[in-house]
Protein backbone atom coordinates (compact mmCIF):
# COMPACT_ATOMS: atom_id res chain seq x y z
CA UNK A 1 0.00 0.00 0.00
CA UNK A 2 3.04 2.29 0.55
CA UNK A 3 4.83 2.02 -2.53
CA UNK A 4 1.22 2.65 -4.38
CA UNK A 5 0.75 5.94 -2.04
CA UNK A 6 4.30 6.79 -3.21
CA UNK A 7 4.18 5.84 -6.80
CA UNK A 8 0.83 8.17 -7.03
CA UNK A 9 2.23 11.12 -5.00
CA UNK A 10 5.17 11.63 -6.57
CA UNK A 11 3.60 10.83 -9.71
CA UNK A 12 1.09 13.64 -9.52
CA UNK A 13 3.52 15.91 -7.84
CA UNK A 14 5.92 15.23 -11.40
CA UNK A 15 2.70 15.73 -13.57
CA UNK A 16 1.34 18.91 -11.61
CA UNK A 17 4.53 20.76 -12.06
CA UNK A 18 5.92 19.60 -15.27
CA UNK A 19 3.29 18.35 -17.83
CA UNK A 20 0.33 20.08 -16.96
CA UNK A 21 2.10 23.69 -17.54
CA UNK A 22 3.82 22.32 -20.61
CA UNK A 23 0.87 21.00 -22.11
CA UNK A 24 -1.23 24.13 -20.75
CA UNK A 25 1.51 25.97 -23.02
CA UNK A 26 1.54 24.08 -25.83
CA UNK A 27 -2.62 24.03 -26.64
CA UNK A 28 -1.95 27.72 -26.26
CA UNK A 29 1.10 28.32 -28.44
CA UNK A 30 0.07 29.62 -31.96
CA UNK A 31 2.19 28.00 -34.04
CA UNK A 32 1.17 25.14 -36.25
CA UNK A 33 3.72 22.78 -35.84
CA UNK A 34 4.47 20.56 -32.61
CA UNK A 35 7.97 21.58 -32.90
CA UNK A 36 6.73 24.89 -32.51
CA UNK A 37 4.13 24.42 -30.29
CA UNK A 38 6.75 22.54 -27.54
CA UNK A 39 9.29 24.99 -27.96
CA UNK A 40 6.86 28.08 -27.53
CA UNK A 41 5.96 26.13 -24.41
CA UNK A 42 9.38 25.28 -23.06
CA UNK A 43 10.04 29.13 -23.48
CA UNK A 44 6.82 29.98 -21.51
CA UNK A 45 7.22 27.92 -18.78
CA UNK A 46 11.30 27.63 -18.28
CA UNK A 47 10.93 30.64 -16.16
CA UNK A 48 8.19 28.89 -13.91
CA UNK A 49 11.11 26.08 -14.14
CA UNK A 50 13.53 27.61 -12.95
CA UNK A 51 11.74 29.92 -10.17
CA UNK A 52 10.93 26.15 -9.11
CA UNK A 53 14.46 24.92 -9.05
CA UNK A 54 15.46 27.92 -7.32
CA UNK A 55 12.79 27.93 -4.20
CA UNK A 56 13.72 23.88 -4.02
CA UNK A 57 17.21 25.14 -3.36
CA UNK A 58 16.35 27.68 -1.06
CA UNK A 59 14.10 25.70 1.30
CA UNK A 60 16.45 22.50 1.09
CA UNK A 61 19.16 25.34 2.23
CA UNK A 62 17.45 26.32 5.02
CA UNK A 63 16.24 22.83 5.95
CA UNK A 64 19.93 22.01 5.98
CA UNK A 65 21.75 25.40 7.09
CA UNK A 66 19.73 26.67 9.99
CA UNK A 67 19.48 25.94 13.32
CA UNK A 68 15.62 25.47 12.82
CA UNK A 69 15.60 24.17 9.61
CA UNK A 70 18.06 20.97 11.56
CA UNK A 71 15.29 20.91 14.15
CA UNK A 72 12.58 20.59 11.92
CA UNK A 73 14.28 17.94 9.63
CA UNK A 74 15.07 15.96 12.59
CA UNK A 75 11.79 15.88 13.72
CA UNK A 76 10.00 15.22 10.85
CA UNK A 77 12.24 12.24 9.80
CA UNK A 78 14.47 13.17 7.34
CA UNK A 79 15.36 15.85 4.43
CA UNK A 80 12.64 13.96 2.26
CA UNK A 81 10.43 13.96 4.93
CA UNK A 82 10.47 18.42 5.26
CA UNK A 83 10.30 18.81 1.88
CA UNK A 84 7.17 16.23 1.17
CA UNK A 85 5.46 18.36 4.32
CA UNK A 86 6.03 21.49 2.45
CA UNK A 87 4.78 20.48 -0.96
CA UNK A 88 2.02 19.51 0.94
CA UNK A 89 1.64 23.02 2.59
CA UNK A 90 2.63 24.93 -0.42
CA UNK A 91 -0.47 22.39 -2.30
CA UNK A 92 -3.02 23.60 0.51
CA UNK A 93 -2.09 26.50 0.16
CA UNK A 94 -2.88 26.83 -3.70
CA UNK A 95 -6.08 24.77 -3.38
CA UNK A 96 -7.24 27.19 -0.59
CA UNK A 97 -6.76 30.26 -3.05
CA UNK A 98 -8.66 28.45 -5.78
CA UNK A 99 -11.24 27.23 -3.95
CA UNK A 100 -12.02 30.00 -2.03
CA UNK A 101 -12.38 31.70 -5.05
CA UNK A 102 -14.87 29.12 -6.90
CA UNK A 103 -16.30 28.91 -3.72
CA UNK A 104 -17.79 32.75 -3.89
CA UNK A 105 -17.75 33.25 -7.64
CA UNK A 106 -19.85 30.34 -8.44
CA UNK A 107 -22.86 30.37 -6.16
CA UNK A 108 -22.99 33.90 -7.31
CA UNK A 109 -23.15 33.57 -10.65
CA UNK A 110 -25.32 30.65 -10.06
CA UNK A 111 -28.00 33.05 -8.05
CA UNK A 112 -27.60 35.92 -10.48
CA UNK A 113 -28.58 33.33 -13.49
CA UNK A 114 -31.43 31.77 -11.77
CA UNK A 115 -33.83 34.58 -12.28
CA UNK A 116 -35.32 34.33 -15.41
CA UNK A 117 -37.06 37.78 -15.74
CA UNK A 118 -33.08 39.52 -14.61
CA UNK A 119 -31.88 37.74 -17.29
CA UNK A 120 -34.13 38.80 -19.64
CA UNK A 121 -33.98 42.30 -18.64
CA UNK A 122 -30.35 42.34 -18.66
CA UNK A 123 -29.97 41.32 -22.00
CA UNK A 124 -32.67 43.65 -23.34
CA UNK A 125 -30.42 45.77 -21.67
CA UNK A 126 -27.33 45.08 -24.02
CA UNK A 127 -29.57 44.47 -27.05
CA UNK A 128 -30.71 48.20 -26.73
CA UNK A 129 -27.15 49.15 -25.83
CA UNK A 130 -25.94 47.45 -29.48
CA UNK A 131 -28.34 49.11 -31.08
CA UNK A 132 -27.52 52.49 -30.06
CA UNK A 133 -23.93 51.57 -30.89
CA UNK A 134 -24.75 50.22 -34.26
CA UNK A 135 -26.60 53.77 -34.81
CA UNK A 136 -23.88 55.56 -33.74
CA UNK A 137 -21.19 53.71 -36.12
CA UNK A 138 -23.76 53.88 -38.95
CA UNK A 139 -23.91 57.86 -38.48
CA UNK A 140 -20.08 58.47 -37.55
CA UNK A 141 -19.69 56.30 -41.30
CA UNK A 142 -22.08 58.50 -42.81
CA UNK A 143 -20.47 61.46 -41.38
CA UNK A 144 -16.61 60.20 -42.48
CA UNK A 145 -17.89 59.58 -46.12
CA UNK A 146 -19.60 62.80 -46.52
CA UNK A 147 -16.37 64.87 -46.09
CA UNK A 148 -14.39 62.23 -47.96
CA UNK A 149 -16.67 62.68 -50.77
CA UNK A 150 -16.47 66.82 -50.06
CA UNK A 151 -12.32 66.74 -49.66
CA UNK A 152 -12.43 64.53 -52.96
CA UNK A 153 -14.59 67.41 -54.73
CA UNK A 154 -11.83 69.80 -53.70
CA UNK A 155 -8.99 68.10 -55.18
CA UNK A 156 -7.39 69.14 -58.58
CA UNK A 157 -6.79 66.56 -60.96
CA UNK A 158 -5.33 65.97 -64.20
CA UNK A 159 -7.62 66.48 -67.03
CA UNK A 160 -7.07 62.74 -68.43
CA UNK A 161 -8.40 61.48 -64.94
CA UNK A 162 -11.41 64.28 -64.40
CA UNK A 163 -13.47 60.61 -65.46
CA UNK A 164 -12.30 58.90 -62.23
CA UNK A 165 -13.00 62.29 -59.72
CA UNK A 166 -16.69 61.38 -57.69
Amino acid sequence: MIVWWLIFFYGSLALNYTLNPFMQGYHESGNFTVLGKSLDSLKINLIWYALYGVLFLIMCGILYFTAWGKNATKLSGGLLAALVGLNLAFSLLQLALVIGYGLVKIPIACWKSSNLEKRLDFFRYRAAYYDDKIIEVTAEKKNNLQQLIFCSREIQVEPEHADYKA
